[in-house]
């Protein structure tokens, strides 16, 4: 049985994509690789796919959804322990419930709460469709990065553009 779809629940408004996020922060910027390495399912001759593929696979190993209890998660002895919403919601959404979208950071035109976006796959950021390009920003020298790291002050309004 699929997970019941408990974004819902953090929704002001459903039919927004996202919704969820608004009122959260004063504005969002998405961020996105449509080629990126770990979260596309077409990102080319490199792409693992593995966000998607994980997401289908929902609960992963020692979680439990049935849709009269919701979810629990295995415990040492054996047993089961309930989760609950709203305490345990990053739990929940981390290894029970799957997404109902793709990954935000592999999508471009995403809407809803993101007024605007950055495309690292352009010759500006160059993060491309290769391993080291997913997290690229934490797996390089900032020297290398310096673009995207202006871009993210910029985007945060902490700096003005170049």
């Amino acid at each position: 049985m699929a997970p019941l779809n408990i974004t819902k629940f953090y929704q002001p408004d459903p039919t927004l994509p996202y919704g969820f996020l608004q009122g959260s922060a004063g504005s969002f910027v998405n961020f996105y690789n449509q080629r990126d390495y770990a979260l596309s399912p077409t990102g080319g001759a490199f792409s693992s796919g593995s966000w998607q593929t994980d997401n289908q696979l929902k609960p992963n190993q020692g979680y439990v959804y049935n849709g009269v209890d919701g979810f629990f998660k295995s415990t040492p002895g054996g047993g089961l322990a309930v989760l609950r919403l709203p305490g345990d919601r990053y739990e929940i959404f981390s290894f029970g419930a799957e997404a109902r979208s793709f990954a935000v950071g592999a999508a471009a035109s995403v809407g809803g709460a993101f007024g605007s976006e950055v495309n690292l796959d352009s010759a500006t950021y160059n993060f491309g469709p290769e391993h080291i390009g997913h997290s690229a920003e934490f797996r390089s020298y900032a020297a290398n990065r310096r673009a995207f790291w202006v871009q993210l002050l910029v985007s945060f309004q902490l700096r003005t553009p170049e």
